[in-house]
């Protein structure tokens, strides 16, 4: 019978991850024609853009702006194939131009959006700025929040009735308990019954939109959400009424299997079956920890103003939370695992994470499932005390901190992947004028000429402050330090009395500089300066170095395989020191322990 069951979860996870081969969440620019930042000897006929999924040429917008700002017209917008959008250009002349390109995925409707920046003709690099990175919609992040908090509260409630009705945790009022949790379950799935297609509405845009995409893989795998969490519902209602059996326990589970790979099939997830079974089995183990403990505070609350039940309540948690804590073990060891490969796959480098509304999401995500964490190892402690205690207090302050991290979750999913600015934002600089300092007695004054990217000419005038000078001026040297890193050294030529000057080819580009002046005196040591200055124009190009342009993905693998072995072996311990126990209770006992004294030892997370 058991087999048969799990062959039937498999076929029916199957067939949902065979959805999934070609989705994906955003729709990322994979290669261009012309490409970003390219210099082209002559002007291109079409712009050719490929994308890394299926994208919708009816809901794409380019927007082509030359180097003075004026608005090109670009001809119609047409797929050459399922992921490749072809726009036809006007007659270019030679000078830099800014393409913005707008387009949503055909298959879950998520919006992406960037820019290409190619200059016509030989001359400068082009110097354009790039869109800032978008947060993601409120409505959209509020949606999101809603239905994960609803169904985690339908999932959360099947695992406590699950646990409520094991032999090492039931107490005598446990079946009041079990149809106390699946109520509360149902309540909570019938919400998220209504928060699913709002969700898919609002992603759609709208319900006339919604309908027409019914028979496309985004209205397919909302449809499969739906009918997933109605399953959930009505199974819950059936545990209220009668004992759940092997069947129902079959249902649930395929149900479960649905749900989450049609989530993750409209997450981030998609882009492969592997990944979409790693996006399933991260949510899987969200909903279990989470779940759980956002239902913990309401059933405390509801129902319990009756002396008797408050009192058998106070009986029946500890010993179900003890066995909570073998579910929650794993589950969060490998939403740690899951997650750090997850970014891996969603981030592109370091920096496109650190400075990324993803990344700053991520960061407030990790800090509050940190605090939940902290709080719960802190509810064990107490549950696994000689007196076991459970205050609705500290169930509700670890539920309230979860709270939040789901609120970052969603703007997460909601936000577009970690692909990082390929060019600075832009900014036109006013340069320098003159710069002045006295240095051990000698005035220094400093001018470049045209102060502008290009050919330029360093200036220095010099003269004694003290009178008799000390020494006269032999020679001067000029560094200058660019934006980029660039560097020139060389020795200043004299061209009038106090007056020192050296042409310059390397000021390249816009932008805060850096100048030393080195002044040598006959019988004295050389006296050094060093000197802001701003060459003026349009500060802007391609992204620099901030942390580390390092790929994310080999990074997150390393430390999701540290934590999978720490968490091994913490299980592997776990498990040994259970034995010991069991042993010894047995060997108090006068007789050997049985698999039954182990398994309720571990059961219990001794």
């Amino acid at each position: 019978m058991r087999g048969r069951l799990v062959f039937a979860v498999a076929v029916i996870v199957a067939a949902q991850v065979g959805l999934a081969s070609t989705a994906a969440a955003h729709a990322v620019l994979v290669s261009s024609n012309p490409s970003d930042g390219q210099v082209l000897a002559s002007a291109p006929a079409a712009v050719n853009l490929g994308f890394s999924e299926a994208v919708d040429p009816s809901a794409t917008r380019l927007e082509l702006v030359d180097a003075r700002g004026r608005h090109l017209v670009v001809g119609g917008v047409r797929a050459s194939r399922t992921t490749h959008v072809v726009a036809i250009l006007p007659r270019l002349p030679d000078q830099t131009y800014r393409l913005t390109w707008q387009t949503v995925s055909a298959d879950d409707r998520h919006q992406t959006s960037g820019v290409l920046v190619f200059r016509v003709g030989t001359g400068a690099a082009p110097s354009f700025s790039e869109p800032r990175d978008r947060w993601p919609s409120i409505r959209e992040a509020t949606l999101r929040w809603l239905e994960l908090i609803l169904t985690g509260g339908l999932v959360g409630g099947l695992v406590l009735s699950a646990l409520a009705a094991r032999p090492a945790s039931r107490p005598t009022g446990s079946a009041e308990l079990r149809g106390r949790v699946l109520g509360l379950a149902a309540v909570s799935g019938a919400l998220a019954a209504v928060a699913a297609p709002l969700l898919a509405v609002d992603r759609a845009g709208g319900p006339t939109r919604l309908w027409s995409l019914m028979d496309t893989p985004f209205g397919r795998r909302s449809a499969a959400v739906e009918g997933a969490i109605l399953a959930l519902v009505a199974i819950a209602l059936a545990g209220r009424r009668r004992r759940v059996t092997r069947t129902g326990i079959g249902a649930a589970a395929a149900a479960l299997g649905v749900l989450a790979v049609a989530t993750a099939e409209l997450g981030h997830g998609a882009t492969s079956v592997p990944r979409t079974l790693l996006e399933a089995s991260h949510l899987l183990a969200a909903y279990l920890w989470f779940g759980v403990v956002l239902l913990l505070p309401a059933v405390t609350l509801v129902g319990t103003r009756h002396p008797g039940r408050r009192a058998r309540l106070r009986r029946e948690l500890p010993s179900l939370l003890v066995s909570f804590g073998a579910v929650a073990g794993p589950a969060v060891g490998w939403l740690i695992v899951s997650g750090l490969l997850l970014t891996g796959d969603s981030a592109s480098t370091v920096d496109a994470l650190a400075t990324s509304v993803f990344g700053r999401l991520l960061f407030v995500k990790l800090a509050l499932a940190g605090i939940a964490g902290l709080l719960g190892l802190r509810m064990r402690r107490r549950v696994r005390s000689v007196d076991p205690r459970v205050t609705p207090r500290g169930l509700a302050a670890e539920a309230a901190v979860l709270l939040a991290a789901l609120a970052a979750v969603g703007a997460l999913v909601s936000s577009a992947p970690a692909q990082g600015l390929r060019w600075q934002p832009g900014t036109v600089l006013t340069g320098s004028t003159e710069v002045a300092g006295e240095q051990s007695g000698l005035v220094e004054s400093l001018v470049i000429t045209p102060n502008v990217a290009g050919r330029d000419f360093v200036e220095v005038h010099v003269f004694n402050s003290r009178r008799p000078a000390p020494s006269a001026v032999s020679g001067v040297r000029i560094a200058l330090s660019g934006p980029a890193g660039e560097r020139f050294v060389a020795p200043a030529t004299r061209t009038a009395e106090g007056a020192w000057s050296t042409p310059v080819g390397v000021i390249d580009r816009a932008g805060r500089w850096s100048v030393r002046v080195q002044v040598e005196r006959s019988g004295s040591a050389p006296v050094t300066a060093t000197y802001a200055w701003r060459v003026a124009g349009h500060v802007g190009g391609p992204a620099r170095e901030l942390i580390s342009t390092a790929r994310v993905a080999p990074i997150m693998g390393g430390l999701a395989g540290g934590a999978a072995v720490l968490a091994v072996g913490a299980g592997l311990l776990g498990l040994a020191r259970a034995r010991r126990r069991a042993g010894a209770a047995a060997s108090s006992a006068g007789r050997a322990p049985t698999g039954a004294d182990r398994r309720s030892l571990v059961s219990h997370g001794h």
